[in-house]
């Protein structure tokens, strides 16, 4: 472990993560500045309807799903094609924007979401 640590506070190891990070996202700087505020904004959201808005914005953008096609109704795996590799990808990326003062985002909880209103109801319960 202390090896791991030493080598991340290595500058010129850090710089090299951030090309291969680079490397890895092909993504605008604008699509990039899109995302941060939508991020931004789940974090201030705390009502279902807030929290579905910004949750079908970022399975739109991180996805490439058509907005029409994400609704509150649709099955997550069946209708919007989402695995449980991109279930836990989505999970990861939402911690990161729990609001302030609220706790994070527990995986287990997801167990059993199948449609996006079950997302929605989960994160809700988490943030009211």
């Amino acid at each position: 472990m202390g090896k791991i640590c030493n080598m991340m506070e290595n500058k010129d190891y850090k710089s090299e993560l951030e090309k291969q990070s680079l490397k890895l996202i092909k993504m605008t700087d604008h699509e990039q500045e899109t995302l941060d505020c939508l991020y931004v904004d789940l974090a201030k959201k705390e009502s279902g309807e807030e929290i579905f808005d910004q949750l079908k914005n970022i399975l739109v953008a991180e996805f490439e799903l058509e907005e029409d096609s994400v609704k509150l109704e649709s099955l997550l795996a069946d209708d919007l094609d989402l695995d449980s590799i991109d279930a836990i990808d989505l999970i990861v990326k939402m911690k990161a924007f729990t609001p302030e003062g609220k706790p994070s985002i527990d995986a287990s909880i997801f167990k059993g979401v199948k449609t996006v209103q079950d997302v929605v109801d989960a994160l809700h319960n988490i943030w009211a």
